[in-house]
Formats: structure tokens, C-alpha cells, sequence
């Protein structure tokens, strides 16, 4: 400004207290408005042939809000009335999953869906950094991914991401695969931010992040990640990692947390975590991270052979959603006996959908993808209503009392598959002291 030039060029007009510093930026801070975001607990569900569980579970609750809908099942038959369903509904808020991931991966050729997106290479080509090395292309591309997501009726754009530490790409003289796709994601980011702001400037846009989670171990590396993704002006982050699940170390779990954490306190936007179960993303809520992806009682972690293997065949389990063991269990749905016995340990569901059903019936996959939004449901209205020091001795308490209903299910299942709980606690509390007391 005005005011501020000759402070800088002439001795005796510049500041000479550190309050007139202060009363400086307070006056500049004024005239700047700061846009605030919703960092209120929220769930995505990851869609996937869901149409009639949607229907029912909507007809019940009018505000369940957010939804990520692949954009390569567009033209399967058992999910256009799905879409359909979510473009029409105005309480629903829409992500459109652009599958970029999956186009660096020679299996992509093998789903239909996947050829027919309009970015998708021709002749039998996949992405790589060599393939979008060249800006026309990049741009070409961005445009291509971010055009489809808005017609499929996105409320919310991401910008073209990949997988970090794709393992798929040789390894040549002088190479780093994994510092060519974080430049060109970052590249992608960029261009996607400028294509926003020119064509869909009423539309938030999030930088999409898929990377290998032990790669945070590294404190050095950790910073960098920060400096660099805090400094793009996108709305918000979509973070998938590889691999968060039960088997996750103390050492990973932890920084992988604590990464999400510090992100959405030095951006002040929303955070989502990608594919993490129920348990966990309840964890992470807790811990005040906006929000987490899963399908219903499916879809619950990310790894790289997801896209480097076929899709695997149909199986003869249905997952059910256990929050006194805040986990899934997969159940035989033809032989119930796991299910029998921890309901006659812990007791039965007396949510809407289980109530007065017979044990076969519960664990039909609609009944338990329904009896999932449920809990899921109840869970975020009970979060938006606490502390968050409540919320987290909430939350350190649940583990305590899912361990505790494991122990005495002795006879289904060994100490060994709980002892991620132990694993979760341990972190948890560190967390906390770290950030909450």
C-alpha cells in the first residue's frame, strides 16, 4: 500500500514496535475476507450398486449429505438409476471419483467403464509421467477429467491424481518414479486450480493425494508434503494411502494420523481420508480431521494391487458392522454361526433395520449395508453435538470396550485379530497428548 512504501525506503517512517506491527496486520486483516470452511465431522459413502439401499435410507434420513461416485460406473446397468438418483437429489453433496488412478495400470483395459472415459489413453497405452510430459497434454487432460466430473453432476472437482509410489513403472537410468509422479500431480493441481477458476469458479475444487503412507515416517519428507500441498488455493484435500487397515503398524498409523492432522490445522480446510474403516475414521473425527470415504461396510482401505490385479471374484461373505468391536465381520451368508455367536456374547442390534428380523435376515447384504448408514449416521450427529475433549475420552473408551468384547469371544476369535485396538489406543493417546492436553 501507500501507507507501507516509504517505511520501506525511508528510516525514520518505519515501524520502530512491535505493536504498530501488530496494529498494522489487524488493519490489513480487515479489508481481506478469509474464507471459512465446514470442518464439522463428515462421512462420504463410497458408492457402489447402491441404488435401493440409498432409496430406503434416504426415505428415513433427507439430510444424509456426501456421497463418491466412481465416474467409470456411469454406463454400468446396475448403477445408472443410482446416478441418476444422487444428480437429482439436492440434499446430496456429490464427489465424482475420476478413476485417474487406475489409468496407470494395464488392467484398466479390462473395465469397460474405465476405456470409456474420455481421458482414458487409446491403443492400449497407460499413464505416465512420459505419457503427460508435454503441457498441451497435461492441460488437455485436467480439462478432460474436470469436465466429465462436473457433468456427472459433481458438487465438488478434484484435481487428477495418481498414485505416488506406483511400483508398475520401470526403474531406468537417472529415474525417480516417484518424484515424476509427485510433479506431475502437482502440475495437474496447478493446471486444475487455473480451470476452475476460469469455467467453474461456483464449484469447490479439493487436490486429490494418493501416496504410500510409511513414506511419512520420515519427518523431513513430512514437511516438505505439507509445504507443498498447504500452498495450493484448492478447498480442501482427498487422501488415499497406502495401506491403512487393521495390520497397519504403531509407526505408520501414527504418522500417517498425525500428517492428516497437522494439514487441516495449517490450512484451516477440510481433510478427508480415503477408504478407511469405520473404527479408524471414527478415530480420526474424533481427533478432528473433517471427514473419511468407505463403501458401506466395504471399501475400506486402499492399496496399490487393487489396480495391478484383476477384480476379484464374488464371494460368498457379507460384512457386518460391529460398533461394540467398532469393526466389520465378515459372515457366511449362508451359515450364520460367527454372527450367532458374538450377537449371543454382545447382544443383538436394535437399530431400525435389525430390530425384529431373524439372524439370516440381518446379515442379507441390503439389511447390513443399511444397518451400517445407521450407525454411521448416529455416530456424526453425536459428534457434532460434543466436546472434542468428550469425544475423544468417548473414543479411548470404545477401544477399551472393544477390546474387552473381543477377549470374551474367545472362542471366535484369537487375541491376534484385535490387537490392531491395542495398536489404535496406543497412537490415539499419544495424539492426544501431543495436540489435546
Amino acid at each position: 500500500s501507500e501507507k507501507c512504501t516509504p517505511r520501506c525506503y525511508t528510516p525514520y517512517q518505519r515501524f520502530t514496535k512491535v505493536s504498530e506491527i501488530l496494529d498494522s496486520i489487524e488493519s490489513l486483516t480487515k479489508t481481506i475476507e478469509i474464507k471459512k470452511y465446514d470442518l464439522s465431522p463428515n462421512f462420504y459413502l463410497r458408492l457402489y450398486n447402491d441404488k435401493g439401499v440409498l432409496e430406503e435410507f434416504t426415505k428415513r434420513d433427507e439430510n444424509f449429505g456426501n456421497v463418491v461416485f466412481p465416474a467409470n460406473l456411469e454406463n454400468v446397468n446396475s448403477c445408472k438409476g443410482l446416478l441418476k438418483n444422487i444428480q437429482e437429489d439436492s440434499n446430496i453433496n456429490v464427489i465424482i471419483d475420476p478413476a485417474t488412478i487406475r489409468l496407470a495400470y494395464d488392467t484398466y483395459a479390462e473395465t469397460k467403464g474405465i476405456c470409456e472415459l474420455p481421458y482414458a489413453p487409446q491403443d492400449y497405452q497407460v499413464i505416465t509421467p512420459e505419457y503427460l510430459k508435454d503441457f498441451s497434454d497435461q492441460k488437455k487432460y485436467v480439462q478432460q477429467v474436470l469436465d466429465k466430473q462436473s457433468e456427472l453432476g459433481a458438487n465438488i472437482l478434484l484435481s487428477p491424481f495418481h498414485y505416488t509410489h506406483n511400483s508398475s513403472q520401470g526403474y531406468g537410468p537417472e529415474r525417480n518414479p516417484t518424484e515424476e509422479w509427485f510433479d506431475l500431480d502437482c502440475k495437474l493441481a496447478k493446471e486444475s486450480i487455473d480451470y476452475r477458476n476460469s469455467k467453474y469458479p461456483e464449484k469447490q475444487i479439493y487436490l486429490g493425494i494418493c501416496l504410500r503412507a510409511d513414506s511419512l515416517h520420515n519427518e523431513k519428507t513430512k514437511k516438505y508434503l505439507l509445504n507443498t500441498f498447504s500452498s495450493f488455493e484448492t478447498d480442501g484435500f482427498l487422501i488415499y494411502a497406502d495401506c491403512i487397515d487393521n495390520k497397519t503398524s504403531e509407526v505408520t498409523l501414527f504418522h500417517y494420523i498425525d500428517f492428516l492432522i497437522k494439514l487441516q490445522k495449517c490450512t484451516q480446510k477440510p481433510v478427508i481420508a480415503g477408504r478407511v474403516n469405520a473404527g479408524l475414521g471414527f478415530g480420526l473425527l474424533s481427533f478432528g480431521i473433517s471427514g473419511f470415504t468407505s463403501g458401506t461396510a466395504r471399501f475400506e482401505s486402499f492399496y496399490e494391487d487393487l489396480y495391478k490385479e484383476s477384480s476379484p471374484s464374488y464371494n460368498m461373505y457379507s460384512r457386518y458392522y460391529f460398533p461394540e468391536l467398532l469393526t466389520t465381520i465378515a459372515i457366511n451368508r449362508k451359515a450364520q454361526t460367527k454372527f450367532d455367536q458374538i450377537t449371543s456374547t454382545i447382544g443383538t442390534c436394535n437399530c431400525h433395520y435389525c430390530t425384529g428380523k431373524s439372524n439370516p435376515e440381518i446379515v442379507k447384504d441390503k439389511n447390513a449395508h443399511l444397518h451400517f448408514l445407521e450407525h454411521i449416521s448416529n455416530k456424526i450427529n453425536s459428534l457434532k453435538t460434543h466436546s472434542r475433549e468428550d469425544i475423544i475420552n468417548n473414543y479411548l473408551e470404545q477401544i477399551d470396550i472393544a477390546i474387552e468384547n473381543y477377549s470374551n469371544l474367545k472362542g471366535v476369535f484369537k487375541s491376534s485379530e484385535y490387537s490392531f485396538l491395542s495398536n489404535w489406543k496406543d497412537v490415539f493417546s499419544k495424539l492426544k497428548k501431543i495436540y489435546y492436553v
